[in-house]
């Protein structure tokens, strides 16, 4: 058994062997193409199929039906040796220029040709009663009439001449009913056919137009998509490199101030060390001052002791002086009174001008002190004014060195923003080149599309074509079954006196269809012969 097609028995079974008895093989198809059969017997004039040749499509099945066309066989001889075989094979394989249903097929692809098991005939041997004699008796019209199947072309009994051409024109009429009927399937097949070809060139137009509303939708969101892009990608840079060059210029600033501030300090830094050695300056001439003026008091305190010690000596030296004198007037003679108190005096005067000048010393040294002691006071003022400004010059010191410790993180955050800004300036060139990318695949699907479309189109013109083939077709057939309708109703009404000749008679056109008829007929159930499905 072949992979391709499977069968549900390896038995032709019938329920009897009569003749129009009817037998059923299912075949099933295996792979997921189409696959051609041929059904062959060794005794094609004996049995009939209805489809002797035929595709099934991808894991289909189909039911061929076997039919005795023989009568008076003799069960014990004439049957023993009948066989049945199916073959087949893949359509893909198969030229489709070539056509499936010629006889040349089969011999030029006879390497790809496949075949099941021989089948064996089988059948219910107490059904019915067998023939076992051949017999010669002919069969009434009406018999005639009732064994007759559609599709199936039975050979009449032969009996005298009227009865035999009366049998003849009756299977003639039958084999045109039949084929009447087979036109009027096919016709109804085309037909239904043609409704579906119709709906699908119907859905196919629908999708074609709906593929080019998609495909001008696709291009306008495309359009639109870029555009935005173009336009929030230009809008992002813009605003980046604006808020960059912000950033930047403010950093500059923020350099220039720290730079100014920066000297501000130094400057600040060098007032104040000039300061600190001015003020050590001031204090050691404060000491100085204080030693000075300690000098001074030490001076003055042992000027007035001695002053006052002198004083107090020479108001005694005046006492004795004016006790001597008074003592000289009561001894001594006006003379040398006169001398003596002269000398007396100007002892006097000397040591009060000794004490005037003693006195005058101290008062210059009292002056002195006084001026020392108001330098020493106004060096005290500019020593505390001086302790002042340096207090306010630290403190001016350390809030410029803040404001540049200040100006020094607020350059770090600004080099850190203008760093994450340009991060996310090649964030966005990427996610533009992204989009971009995205775009030509979207491009390419619209491309790909558009090709679809032309196929889309393609297969709808194809569709139309072989609507119009079939349409042409059905209208052959229409034709075909009115000739033929034509035909049996002539039949008909001179089936009372139908002869040979009166069939001669008639015109040329029912003669070639009476003989096309009967061709249908006797090929259509030859077994060996295939015959291509309409």
């Amino acid at each position: 058994m072949s992979d391709l097609v499977s069968l549900d028995t390896n038995l032709v079974h019938f329920s009897s062997f009569e003749k129009n008895s009817h037998a059923k093989v299912t075949l099933t198809s295996n792979c997921d193409n189409a696959v051609l059969f041929k059904f062959k017997t060794n005794k094609p004039k004996r049995y009939g199929v209805q489809e002797p040749v035929g595709v099934i499509g991808p894991r289909e099945t189909k039911v061929l039906k076997v039919a005795v066309t023989e009568n008076n066989l003799n069960v014990d001889t004439d049957i023993s040796g009948d066989r049945f075989l199916i073959l087949h094979m893949d359509l893909k394989d198969v030229d489709p220029e070539i056509d499936p249903f010629s006889r040349e097929i089969w011999t030029i692809y006879g390497e790809n040709v496949n075949s099941t098991t021989p089948l064996r005939l089988s059948f219910d041997a107490t059904a019915a009663p067998m023939q076992r004699n051949r017999s010669t008796s002919a069969l009434s019209p009406a018999a005639f009439r009732r064994a007759v199947s559609p599709g199936k072309l039975i050979r009449p009994p032969t009996t005298d001449r009227n009865d035999g051409e009366t049998v003849k024109l009756l299977a003639i009429k039958a084999s045109l009913e039949s084929r009447i009927k087979e036109l009027e399937e096919v016709n109804h097949e085309l037909r239904e056919s043609s409704e579906i070809m119709r709906k699908q060139v119907s859905s196919l137009k629908r999708t074609v137009d709906d593929c080019r509303s998609e495909t001008e939708d696709i291009k306008i969101t495309l359009n639109n998509k870029l555009k935005e892009m173009d336009e929030s990608a230009t809008a992002d840079r813009k605003e980046l490199n604006d808020e960059i060059t912000e950033l930047r210029q403010k950093k500059e600033q923020n350099d220039i101030e720290i730079q100014t501030t920066t000297r501000e300090l130094n400057e600040a830094r060098e007032s104040m060390r000039l300061m600190k050695n001015l003020k050590g300056n001031l204090e050691t001439e404060v000491s100085e001052l204080k030693i000075k003026i300690e000098t001074l008091n030490g001076e003055l305190d042992t000027q007035h002791k001695m002053f006052d010690d002198y004083k107090n000596v020479n108001t005694d030296e005046i006492k004795e002086l004016n006790k001597t004198i008074d003592d000289l007037r009561a001894d001594k003679t006006e003379d040398e009174m006169a001398v003596t108190i002269d000398s007396l005096s100007q002892q006097v005067k000397t040591l009060n001008r000794e004490i005037s000048e003693y006195e005058r010393d101290i008062n210059t040294k009292e002056a002195e002190y006084t001026v020392l002691h108001g330098e020493l006071e106004r060096k005290n003022s500019e020593l505390g004014k001086m302790e002042e400004s340096v207090i306010d010059t630290e403190f001016q010191l350390n809030s410029t060195k803040k404001l540049l410790d200040d100006s020094t993180l607020e350059v770090d955050r600004l080099n850190d923003v203008v760093k994450e800004k340009e991060v996310a300036i090649e964030e966005i060139q990427t996610a533009v080149a992204e989009k971009n990318a995205e775009i030509i695949n979207l491009k390419q699907k619209n491309d790909e599309a558009v090709l679809d479309l032309g196929r889309l189109q393609t297969t709808v013109e194809e569709r139309g074509l072989l609507l119009k083939e079939s349409g042409e077709t059905l209208e052959t057939k229409v034709t075909e079954i009115k000739e033929l309708k034509t035909a049996i109703e002539v039949l008909e009404k001179n089936s009372g006196n139908i002869t040979i000749e009166s069939i001669i008679d008639q015109p040329l056109w029912f003669i070639v269809i009476f003989i096309l008829g009967l061709i249908f007929g006797l090929v259509g159930f030859s077994i060996g012969v295939p015959q291509k499905d309409e």
